[in-house]
């Protein structure tokens, strides 16, 4: 019988999520508009990184605006885990995600693309794991979340 769960704190929400991934046997598709490059942002990736040591599939998209800086952070360490990532619509000047961009196009192409797709933003935060637990709401990736004892604001 499917069960549901509210998370009135990010603190909660997070060691849950965490919970799940590291229980996860078959896939994990992850998905959110801002991924910070900070503890909270470390964390989950370590263990999304395990995950995928284990023989998970993990997937990762975020969004290009939300999170401008997660390929330089993340990006080398999750092509060693075999951690499929992608980045919608990055930003055209932010040439450091092209290659990661869910667009597939020449590169004159794709400028344009860019250019013409700029307002158009991704901003579902969505963790599906084993294809049996969701996680939906509002929060993103970031340490603004949680309390600060936790390193929140």
């Amino acid at each position: 019988m499917p069960q549901e769960r509210l998370f009135k704190n990010g603190t909660d929400f997070f060691n849950a999520l965490i919970h799940d991934i590291d229980h996860a046997q078959h896939t994990i598709h992850f998905e959110t508009y801002i991924y910070r490059n900070d503890p909270l942002g470390d964390r989950i990736a370590n263990h999304l990184i395990r995950a995928a040591n284990r023989g998970v599939e993990v997937r990762v998209l975020v969004d290009g605006a939300g999170s401008p800086y997660f390929g330089s952070r993340y990006g080398r360490r999750f092509d060693d885990a075999n951690v499929e990532h992608k980045v919608y619509h990055p930003f055209p000047w932010q040439f450091w995600h092209w290659s990661r961009s869910v667009v597939k196009l020449p590169t004159l192409l794709k400028l344009i693309y860019l250019l013409l797709k700029m307002p158009r933003r991704n901003h579902r935060k969505v963790c599906l794991i084993d294809k049996k637990i969701a996680f939906v709401g509002s929060l993103n990736i970031t340490t603004s979340h949680l309390p600060e004892a936790q390193g929140g604001a």
